[in-house]
């Protein structure tokens, strides 16, 4: 059973700006914050950036949203100094296990996040490997919140521990957003950018050729990320495709990779699609041999 400080955030969900609820818990966090405000195809997203105390928060349309509580230091932010007292058993050194042995079986899991439905939303544990990265709470998921069925009930369990988890906890996040940040340190500066106005909405490219990284925006909401595994048209490939997914090392064959994944929902003869942690994967192939992958944010128009 959860308890702890976290209420704190999770009882401020879906306040407003002013809300005595959201006021509390910022007063709670104390501490100045920046403010950073983006659009995402016409709704307002504002975050409330507090570097020192390891805390931020997202509004949507001057609602509550999320809040982002870092267990590690990270190079934008701080560590939350309240840790001992917000999820109780559960510490910044807490692996994927000792959470679900403090708190009990989760909502959904995999070897990225372990995430818990918490009236009136959700909590969710971030790891990368063993380490936990942050905690977040939010009044929705993507995706949808039914249950992790049981393993046996699992078509080839499918998850990603890597560089690439990286890029699959942006997408779906506004530019310049600390997510996204976290894929610029990975992806390094745009050498290349430009826009296009498509379906009533504009869409901007950066192309990142020294690491063969493309990033698509819409509205200014990161929806894809395109990842060359090889070097071609006077472009470098990722430098460490190895490193992208655990235990998979690319570029691979079509049969390995669908041995890590299981049955792709869609296929052709130049790629394959792969839902995975609510997130898209498609990888392109030629001669049998994965020459890219892409994340896409799953409702997104690619």
């Amino acid at each position: 059973m959860l308890q702890g400080d976290v209420f704190t955030f999770l009882n401020a969900l879906g306040a407003r700006e002013g809300d005595p609820r959201l006021e509390h818990a910022l007063a709670f966090v104390d501490g100045p914050h920046e403010v950073e405000v983006f659009d995402e195809g016409g709704v307002q997203e504002k975050y409330l950036v507090m570097t020192d105390r390891g805390v931020d928060f997202l509004l949507k349309d001057g609602v509550l949203s999320t809040v982002f509580v870092y267990a590690t230091d990270t190079p934008d932010q701080s560590t939350y100094g309240g840790w001992a007292s917000l999820v109780g058993g559960v510490s910044p050194e807490a692996s994927p296990d000792d959470v679900v042995q403090a708190l009990g079986a989760p909502l959904r899991s995999t070897e990225s996040f372990v995430r818990y439905r918490i009236d009136p939303g959700f909590v969710q544990f971030d790891f990368d490997g063993d380490a936990l990265k942050m905690l977040v709470v939010m009044r929705e998921v993507v995706g949808g919140d039914a249950p992790q069925a049981a393993a046996d009930e699992v078509e080839g369990a499918k998850t990603v521990d890597g560089d690439l988890a990286v890029f699959m906890r942006a997408v779906g996040h506004s530019m310049f957003s600390p997510t996204h940040m976290a894929v610029i340190g990975l992806a390094g500066p745009a050498t290349e950018s430009y826009d296009e106005e498509r379906g009533g909405a504009m869409w901007q490219y950066e192309d990142s050729a020294r690491t063969g990284v493309t990033l698509q925006f819409r509205q200014d909401v990161l929806v894809g990320a395109l990842i060359k595994l090889r070097a071609e048209d006077g472009k470098s490939g990722y430098p460490t495709p190895e490193l992208l997914i655990a235990g998979l090392a690319l570029p691979a064959s079509r049969d390995t990779i669908g041995a890590h994944f299981g049955t792709p929902r869609q296929t052709s003869q130049q790629m394959d699609l792969y839902l995975v942690d609510d997130r898209y994967l498609r990888f392109d192939f030629d001669a049998g041999l994965s020459t890219a992958v892409t994340v896409v944010l799953p409702g997104a128009e690619a």
